[in-house]
């Protein structure tokens, strides 16, 4: 579910007002501002810079007055892998699906299809109740709910910067 993803970034900028501040510290702060609480496509969601490895370089480009460093780190982030087993807490209940949250993030989505069969959505209750051994057991808001990973889609995103 969490991984360690070493990242190179050549264009970290540091603005003038940050430049009285150690290197590592100034880095650091911008490399936060950059990548954490953020999704990248094929990484997953940054949760927090875990190491720096290595900062080069320092240019200050003319009229511009920001340092900008190439730095090599490595961050914590969340991005689980298809067949993984994942507790969660039920958000939300409609007739497509359910909603479910991590805490840290709420972006899980379960559609009908892949809820325990067989399981019915009750739209006076608005919850999904599944059928088992002639009782119904009802999909409470905020129940843990466990599931298992079949596929993890990132939504795009624009320009970091």
């Amino acid at each position: 579910m969490f991984i360690i993803s070493t990242i190179s970034d050549s264009h970290v900028r540091i603005l003038p007002e940050n430049l009285a501040k150690s290197r590592v510290e100034a880095v650091s702060d911008a490399i936060e501002q950059i990548y954490i609480d953020k999704v990248y496509p094929n990484l997953g969601l940054c949760i927090s810079l875990y190491e720096i490895l290595c900062i080069e370089g320092g240019t200050v480009y003319q009229l511009d007055g920001a340092a900008t460093f190439s730095v090599t780190f490595k961050l914590i982030v969340f991005r689980p892998f298809p067949g993984e087993i994942v507790t969660a807490k039920l958000l939300k209940c409609n007739a497509e699906g359910i909603k479910l949250s991590l805490g840290f993030f709420d972006d899980i989505l379960l559609p009908e299809h892949a809820l325990q069969e067989p399981s019915t959505f009750d739209p006076k209750e608005k919850l999904w109740v599944w059928k088992v051994d002639g009782n119904e057991a009802f999909m409470d808001i905020g129940e843990e709910v466990r599931f298992r990973v079949v596929n993890v889609k990132f939504p795009e995103q624009p320009s970091r910067r």
